[in-house]
């Protein structure tokens, strides 16, 4: 069974994460969407983690959040947002990281709203906050 403190540990961060988000997304300097959008994923990514260390499950050493959504699915549990808006947001962590090219993305505002719905999704289960 994962420590208490790994789980403590991956929604600490993934609520850093969140703030720096929402800094980018409401910066009066606006900053490319792209690192804003590389924040988002990070916490969607460290709540899916967490949720998985939860249950005991293995916690990969992935970015990819349709992989850690299968881990999560495999484990028992359905992560509150779809494949499909998964492997948008997973874009931001991936290509647009080291790619300026135009791609569909989730757009910032839907960004936020993940955001928000896996955090709450990951302390109901986890007993986080």
């Amino acid at each position: 069974m994962t420590s208490s403190n790994e789980i403590a540990r991956f929604l600490r961060l993934a609520e850093g994460d969140a703030k720096a988000f929402r800094a980018l997304k409401y910066s009066a300097e606006a900053p490319p969407p792209s690192r804003a959008g590389f924040m988002a994923q990070q916490c969607v990514e460290k709540c899916i983690k967490a949720v998985l260390a939860f249950k005991g499950a293995e916690v990969p050493r992935i970015h990819d959040l349709v992989e850690l959504a299968a881990c999560a699915r495999d484990a028992g549990i359905d992560p509150p947002v779809g494949a499909d808006e998964l492997d948008m947001l997973t874009q931001y962590s991936v290509t647009l990281r080291y790619d300026d090219t135009e791609m569909e993305t989730l757009s910032l505002d839907d960004a936020e709203k993940m955001v928000n719905l896996i955090i709450e999704w990951a302390n109901r289960l986890t007993g986080g906050k």
